[in-house]
């Protein structure tokens, strides 16, 4: 019974900290509608991914375009798909697309 225990407490420590990490960036980020534009080839040792690139639009209304920089295969969205993005308004070109596998 100890074991599992033992062996887990790490892994749930992690995960309550990428939650916390999570929550404060949401807190502090704003948050947008971008569309992606593009799917990005990301090439690696084993083989490509592609990552989306996405166009949005500030507060002050200046137009940014960023890579998010997580890959998958086959690619997460189309061309022209509407995503939510958050951005650090003190660093626009921080954004990533706003979903659970991104954050």
């Amino acid at each position: 019974m100890l074991i599992p225990i033992v062996v887990g407490a790490p892994f749930l420590l992690i995960g309550l900290s990428e939650v916390n990490k999570v929550a404060q960036l949401e807190r502090s980020w704003v948050s947008t509608r971008g569309t992606v534009v593009d799917n990005m080839t990301v090439a690696f040792a084993s083989g490509a991914s592609y990552a989306p690139v996405v166009d949005f639009r500030t507060l002050n209304g200046e137009v940014v375009r960023f890579a998010d920089g997580v890959g998958s295969i086959p690619p997460d969205y189309e061309v022209g798909t509407e995503v939510t993005v958050l951005y650090d308004p003190d660093d626009v070109h921080s954004a990533r697309v706003a979903s659970w596998k991104r954050l």
